[in-house]
């Protein structure tokens, strides 16, 4: 038997993602998720799969053609890779998870709404309210988990979820880079053009991924966006993504400019992004890079560019 609809419903938000969706919807039932997985018979896996869709659709009302694109999908061709939001991406490291989410409280306040661009493993700063996202309660600091009462409620002590703090000076080129992100996850069909700040950093049109594969590994003390690493992006603080993203970024533009200091870049990162690139562009832009800045040596630490090479843009 077919369970019937939750009484409240509402309508899917574009700018939200799926979990943040189907909280809501919970939240304005009363029902916990782990609840609503129990009633429907789901096996509880604290997370949203495909197979679970048409059920969740159905007490829902939620359209699948809405649901579908924001699950990702795992594929295996020698390695996973990750399908989401219409694009492909080179690991299922990618998205951040629903048992440690990040967050931006003054968002949620103002909106109510989940944003979809939070799933993403190295979302780490909101460029609306520019602060810092948050994966824990301020209040008694628990991992910000799905199965919570409510979209602004901590799981364990049930408090509204509140900033922690406001950190000052966060990068323009941060901001830029994080706004670009958000605006091309809107749309399923293809990447927005990258703001002016950005589009002579990253030459030849790279993907989404393909750029924060570069900024990790111009910016990763520890390189952290191999599915190999040590260092997993689902439990990696928003405060140390957003250090990376910063520091990759800066070195990256120092690079891009004649007569500046050597900068430290993980080569090994390079050479898996030539590798394993979810598009040509991004193989072709880690090539590049390689091939134009990078000195020769052992691939597995950082090494640095050559000094006062200017960088050869795409033709």
């Amino acid at each position: 038997m077919t369970p019937t609809s939750l009484p409240i419903i509402f309508t899917p938000d574009d700018r939200e993602s799926p979990e943040g969706f189907l909280l809501r919807t919970f939240a304005a039932n009363q029902v916990l998720p782990m609840q609503v997985y129990r009633w429907l018979s789901l096996p509880w896996s604290g997370r949203v799969l495909h197979h679970d869709l048409e059920l969740l659709s159905s007490v829902t009302q939620a359209p699948l053609a809405w649901l579908r694109p924001r699950v990702p999908t795992l594929h295996y061709s020698g390695r996973w890779q990750l399908t989401w939001q219409g694009r492909h991406w080179r690991s299922p490291t990618t998205l951040r998870g629903t048992m440690h989410q990040m967050v931006c409280p003054m968002c949620i306040h103002a909106i109510g709404l989940q944003r979809l661009e939070w799933g993403l493993g190295w979302f780490c700063a909101c460029p609306i309210h520019k602060t810092v996202l948050m994966d824990q309660c301020a209040n008694c600091a628990a991992p910000i988990r799905w199965n919570r009462s409510a979209v602004d409620v901590c799981g364990r002590c049930r408090r509204h979820l509140r900033q922690i703090e406001r950190p000052e000076g966060i990068e323009p080129l941060v901001l830029d880079w994080l706004a670009w992100m958000a605006g091309s996850l809107s749309s399923c069909l293809e990447d927005l053009p990258l703001p002016a700040s950005l589009r002579g950093l990253f030459p030849g049109a790279p993907s989404i991924d393909g750029v924060w594969r570069i900024i990790s590994a111009f910016g990763a003390m520890r390189y952290i966006s191999t599915e190999r690493g040590r260092l997993q992006q689902s439990t990696v603080s928003p405060t140390r993504l957003l250090d990376v993203a910063t520091r990759g970024l800066q070195r990256l533009a120092r690079a891009m400019s004649s007569g500046e200091p050597e900068v430290e870049v993980h080569v090994s990162g390079l050479r898996l992004q030539e590798l394993r690139g979810s598009t040509k562009a991004d193989r072709a832009l880690a090539r590049h890079l390689l091939d134009t800045a990078v000195v020769g040596g052992r691939i597995d630490g950082p090494h640095r560019l050559r000094r006062g090479d200017q960088l050869e843009m795409f033709s």
